[in-house]
């Protein structure tokens, strides 16, 4: 691959050296790399990185096996996470529920809040 303008660049990995989406997780998620790029990006007005930068870019390298063990543990890391934002959001959906219908049974006289009010020492 090689550098289409300043802002992107297309990597086309050797797939016998590197999963496609471990490659992925590196370059985006993991921080090294981001202060690498930070790093050696310049640019006087919009930061830029050369392709000669990005050659000289370290990269770790397990075995394709591991690669493919790490992207699997992030997906399902991923996956749970993504399960407990939603049952969390159900939860907060539900509360809202809650905090109105309490609030128009008060309004309405349905619920007397006046026996809750806290008392002053």
């Amino acid at each position: 691959g090689g550098i289409i303008n300043q802002r992107l660049c297309k990597i086309s990995p050797d797939v016998e050296m590197i999963e496609p989406a471990f490659l992925q997780l590196m370059l985006k998620g993991w921080q090294p790399y981001q202060e690498w790029f930070n790093t050696n990006s310049r640019g006087a007005i919009l930061d830029h990185i050369t392709k000669e930068s990005i050659l000289q870019m370290p990269v770790a390298l397990p075995s394709l096996e591991e690669q493919r063990a790490i992207v699997a543990f992030v997906d399902d890391k991923n996956i749970e996470v993504d399960r407990l934002i939603a049952e969390q959001q159900r939860i907060i959906t539900l509360l809202q529920e809650y905090r109105t219908a309490i609030i128009s049974d008060a309004v309405t006289g349905q619920i007397d809040v006046r026996q809750h009010t806290p008392t002053t020492a």
